[in-house]
């Protein structure tokens, strides 16, 4: 193994990455809205990248921590090429562009909105509105961690507007499990790891995959440290 190959990663099928395909796959076919919890480093970044790069007509947004609520409707219309609609325009006018832009879609849309934790209520009050414009056409994803599903449920029980209505019209909500020590060191048998005490080092205390993947890039980095001053 050289330098360039250090950070080389294959992507495995891991139980989390299919269940995410799966949930990605019914919203688009079946224009559904679900909202999807996993902890940081589920994997979710890695069956997102694949899912928008075997099927069309997929945007993905992923929500910045500064972003109002107008920030996030320009932001959507950008996904779609729309520069015209800026914020010179009511938040309630963007969001009407946005579904006329899904409507013109030749097929299916599937919008995943990622790290939903950083929305606030009044982020979504329009999301209903777009959702229900485009039945049948659009699958919706939300994305988060657990502090996006308590905060929604905190909405829905204060009855902030648009979240009782929009909440009536999700399908499932998804939650992604810790992997199991095993599947962890099949991840990194998988990566070229293939010592015993190697991979029982790797698993040891970890509990999710980006961790797996800094351990493993720093094996790889020792061994590589060690192949050269053995030359």
């Amino acid at each position: 193994m050289n330098k360039e190959e250090i950070t080389k990663w294959k992507i495995v099928k891991t139980t989390n990455f299919k269940r995410i395909y799966e949930v990605l796959l019914d919203a688009y076919e079946f224009s559904l809205l679900y909202c999807l919890i996993g902890f940081s480093g589920a994997g979710k970044s890695t069956a997102f990248r694949t899912f928008i790069q075997e099927h069309k007509d997929v945007f993905y947004l992923r929500l910045d921590k500064t972003y109002t609520r107008k920030d996030l409707y320009v932001a959507l219309l950008r996904c779609f090429d729309e520069h015209e609609y800026g914020y010179d325009i009511p938040v309630r006018f963007l969001a009407i562009r946005l579904s006329d832009l899904i409507n013109a879609r030749p097929g299916k849309v599937l919008i995943i909105l990622d790290d939903a934790g950083r929305f606030s209520a009044a982020h979504i009050e329009y999301l209903q509105s777009i959702f229900d414009a485009n039945e049948g056409k659009l699958g919706l994803v939300l994305s988060g961690t657990s502090k996006f599903s308590n905060d929604f449920k905190e909405w829905v029980r204060t009855e902030e507007q648009g979240i009782p209505e929009l909440d009536t019209r999700i399908h499932e909500w998804v939650y992604l499990q810790r992997p199991s020590a095993s599947e962890l060191k099949s991840v990194a048998s998988m990566n070229g790891i293939t010592s015993a005490a190697d991979l029982t080092q790797i698993a040891k205390g970890c509990n999710n995959f980006r961790t797996l993947r800094a351990r493993v890039i720093d094996i790889r980095k020792e061994k590589l440290k060690q192949k050269s001053s053995a030359k």
